[in-house]
């Protein structure tokens, strides 16, 4: 991806927040218009960076409840669209966008009974799209396995190996 200068003194009004619990903050990806974007989030707060224009997009408020830990983009060229997940450790919650409106498609919460929401991301299986989580819990050291969903929010099984 060839990135023209980008405008940092925009960024810089919208700095990256710190906590030790965030591990994927930001994505850049070329969506299937051909754009290049920067997502990233201050706490609760999505914003959506266009770097061909290097303008910000959109600015989704209080996308979640409590602080975005990260994000997960998928090119669904079969239905010509960009999915983006957004992870909310702390409260067990999992946002499906579109990114090419900025509707939030699926609200996923409390997916798991304790522990901390740990890492979710998407999963091309022969053409079906799904979304597989996983969970921590600090007390036992070990997670309950990866559940996998549908983009409908339908529970499909969980992976415990």
């Amino acid at each position: 991806m060839a990135l023209k200068s980008i405008q940092i003194n925009e960024l810089v009004k919208d700095p990256l927040y710190e906590t030790p619990y965030l591990y994927n903050l930001y994505i850049v990806y070329k969506s299937i218009d051909n754009i290049d974007y920067l997502v990233y989030a201050k706490k609760t707060d999505i914003l959506i960076f266009n770097l061909n224009l290097d303008t910000k997009q959109i600015t989704i408020k209080n996308a979640h409840d409590s602080q975005i830990a990260s994000f997960n983009h998928y090119g669904d060229t079969k239905n010509k669209r960009d999915l983006i997940l957004s992870l909310s450790c702390f409260d067990m919650n999992i946002k499906l966008w579109n990114a090419n409106t900025f509707e939030c498609l699926y609200n996923f919460t409390k997916i798991f009974q304790n522990g901390y929401l740990y890492s979710a991301c998407f999963l091309n299986n022969k053409d079906n799209i799904y979304i597989i989580a996983s969970d921590f819990h600090v007390r036992r050291f070990k997670s309950s396995g990866i559940h996998v969903y549908d983009l409908n929010g339908k529970f499909i099984s969980v992976i415990n190996k």
